[in-house]
């Protein structure tokens, strides 16, 4: 499914779809999802620079993000990644929970990447990646989002952040 041309708006409210493919909002389109589970079984969410995609307050589950546009949602709802991807930006008005639930590294190129909502990262060998993401003149960008459950943080790129979220992740801070 490609969601493209500036302007573009799509909503999505058909909750059993069962399509397996990858969801790519490009050139400027806006994607909205309005209900839970709307995505179906999507193997990777892609989001172009200058595109949108609007969680509404749904839950939804995808395989890979990989976002350099605008992930905004309401107060409530959940997104869950399953295989991991790369998230580049900042996503101030993005609020949902995201659930880390797969064996394959989220990657975050900014500190607002996920919002300000909460982070579970359900596997072991699973961590978040902060890469490359340093504040104004060098010092630590404050990384503000609670982060949960078994896996860990690896900092890459010389990153330079403080944690100032509740966290209680039981993996490495490497």
């Amino acid at each position: 499914l490609t969601i493209s041309d500036e302007g573009t708006v799509v909503t999505l409210t058909h909750t059993g779809n069962t399509y397996h493919g990858v969801t790519s909002v490009e050139s400027g389109a806006t994607l909205k999802l309005g209900k839970d589970n709307v995505l179906g079984k999507t193997s990777e969410l892609s989001i172009a620079a200058g595109s949108t995609v609007d969680f509404g307050s749904s839950s939804q589950t995808v395989g890979t993000l990989n976002s350099d546009g605008q992930m905004i949602s309401g107060d409530t709802g959940k997104l869950t990644v399953t295989n991991g991807g790369t998230v580049s930006g900042a996503n101030s008005d993005f609020h949902l929970e995201v659930v880390l639930n797969g064996s394959t590294d989220l990657t975050l190129e900014d500190a607002d990447a996920l919002g300000d909502g909460n982070l579970e990262i359900s596997q072991a060998d699973t961590d978040l990646v902060l890469s490359g993401i340093s504040g104004t003149d060098g010092a630590a960008a404050e990384y503000d989002n609670a982060v949960s459950g078994l896996g860990g943080i690896k900092l890459s790129d010389n990153a330079n952040v403080a944690f100032t979220g509740s966290n209680t992740f039981s993996g490495d801070l490497m």
